[in-house]
């Protein structure tokens, strides 16, 4: 048991909770180790302390709604851990993960998150939330029309604009089907009911070594940039979050 959680802790803490069978359901022992560790880390971390700044206002706004209570406080701390390893962060898609990686760029005092939103209003708010935390600095939104694209027999979207950066640090969560605009012979990715995002594609041989995509859910645009992906990286999923990770090995 020693060996697997030595092997296991360095990419994932609380992935070692899970192959040593240490989960919610295992045990009461287990849930409240598990728990403990999160909100252990929560609370060190500062995200408490951040999200208690921003109170009620998380969730007031009944049409757009920028709350955690929503987020899986595992989830939230594991973005807030993957950012303070980047010093460039590109975001597709904004929300409490732009906030969460913004506050540990400021916790380095060094290092930005460029967001990118399909939703105008969406990122209004991020801005203004990022604003009143005093985040400003370290994180930018930016609005942007995906289009549906075509290459031979894939479809797939692209924003109309990109941060002009080289990021190490890409995260993957956005944009949904419906926002995304055109069609191609006559299809749409809201008819496809399917979420195929080409953009990390666009800043591939912009990488240094030890560059990561994470993607969080979207497994077919996980298969997708398996398929596409020119250079040679390492890929875990993580089953118990819904994500996947790609670190470039050269």
């Amino acid at each position: 048991m020693l060996l697997k959680a030595i092997k296991f802790w360095r990419f994932d803490p609380v992935t070692v909770f899970y192959k040593l069978g240490l989960t919610g359901d295992s045990s009461k022992e287990a849930s409240i180790l598990l728990s403990r560790y999160v909100e252990q880390r929560f609370n060190e971390s500062g995200l408490a302390k951040l999200f208690q700044q921003y109170g009620d206002e998380l969730d007031k706004n009944e049409e757009y709604r920028l709350f955690l209570s929503g987020h899986k406080r595992a989830d939230v701390v594991n973005v807030f851990d993957a950012a303070l390893a980047a010093r460039s962060v590109v975001e597709f898609g904004s929300g409490v993960s732009t906030i969460t990686m913004a506050f540990a760029m400021k916790k380095k005092g060094k290092g930005k998150v460029h967001a990118v939103e399909a939703d105008a209003k969406w990122a209004n708010l991020v801005r203004s939330a990022a604003d009143k935390l005093g985040l400003s600095e370290f994180c930018t939104v930016m609005h942007s029309v995906p289009r549906l694209h075509r290459d031979g027999f894939q479809v797939f979207s692209l924003f109309d604009s990109q941060p002009n950066i080289r990021p190490d640090l890409i995260y993957l969560d956005g944009p949904s089907p419906s926002s995304v605009e055109g069609l191609q012979q006559g299809l749409t990715m809201r008819g496809l009911e399917f979420i195929v995002a080409a953009d990390p594609l666009l800043y591939e041989w912009s990488f240094y070594v030890g560059a990561k995509i994470i993607v969080d859910g979207r497994i077919n645009n996980v298969r997708f940039l398996q398929k596409n992906l020119k250079r040679q990286y390492t890929f875990r999923r993580n089953f118990f979050r819904n994500t996947s990770t790609f670190t470039l090995v050269r």
